[in-house]
């Protein structure tokens, strides 16, 4: 087992000191940075309400938009607290837009 290990060390000196330690730069593994390039993402657009609303199907194409969002809140009134709310929901199939909303309050 002892000589196991002395041959281990010895090889480790042996690699360290034959020059296969890269010059310094920055690069940390030399010859790799080329092999491994990360492709570059595009830019994704992200689509806001009126883009959907607004967009009609051209020839041959074939598009469904949606559409949903909700809020809510509340408030401490008088002493009172008063609740709000609302949901809508858009739907645009290229040719037809339905837009749906409900809003509610307390007391309504």
């Amino acid at each position: 087992m002892a000589f196991t290990k002395f041959l281990f060390v010895i090889t480790l000196i042996t690699i360290a000191s034959a020059g296969f330690v890269w010059e310094d730069d920055d690069d940390l593994f030399p010859g790799f940075s080329d092999t491994f390039k990360m492709r570059e993402i595009p830019e994704i657009k992200s689509l806001e309400f009126d883009d959907i609303k607004t967009h009609v199907a051209g020839d041959n194409e074939q598009y469904t938009g949606e559409s949903k969002s909700s809020y809510s809140s509340s408030s401490t009134v008088n002493g009172k607290t008063v609740s709000s709310g609302g949901v809508s929901e858009l739907t645009n199939d290229g040719k037809a837009v339905e837009e749906k909303v409900m809003e509610y309050k307390d007391g309504d």
